[in-house]
């Protein structure tokens, strides 16, 4: 059993990028402090290998980021968004902030450099 301090809260982060948080139910954490454990994730639109975004359906997104993070939430454990950004609102931006309001997961959103570049640019 890991020993930490009363006030501390632990964030454990999925693989991949912290994009896929299967893995935790096979993992056993137990903590001395009852009610300080979070699981985060992340999503960029370029996470995932989709060619086009366009043959996409809302209801597909909300099936794989609910299978690959959010599923967490209805074994017992908070969620929590740690990272997400955007340079423009494409479809992946419209498709998560419709599944953050619907429902209504805490976030953080990435500001700085919200796109993913190109080894070719500065």
């Amino acid at each position: 059993m890991l020993k930490i301090a009363p006030h501390w809260l632990i964030i454990v982060s999925g693989l991949s990028y912290q994009l896929d948080l299967t893995p935790i139910p096979k993992a056993k954490l137990e903590y001395s402090v009852p009610n300080k454990l979070v699981y985060s994730g992340h999503f960029y639109g370029f996470s995932w290998p989709i060619p086009t975004w366009s043959l996409v359906t809302y209801e597909h997104f909300k099936k794989k980021f609910f299978n690959s993070q959010t599923f967490i939430r209805g074994k017992g454990y908070p969620y929590f968004l740690g990272e997400f950004g955007n340079n423009q609102r494409d479809v992946p931006w419209k498709f998560l902030i419709e599944y953050l309001k619907e429902t209504d997961i805490d976030w953080t959103y990435w500001a700085l450099d919200g796109f993913k570049c190109t080894p070719d640019k500065d």
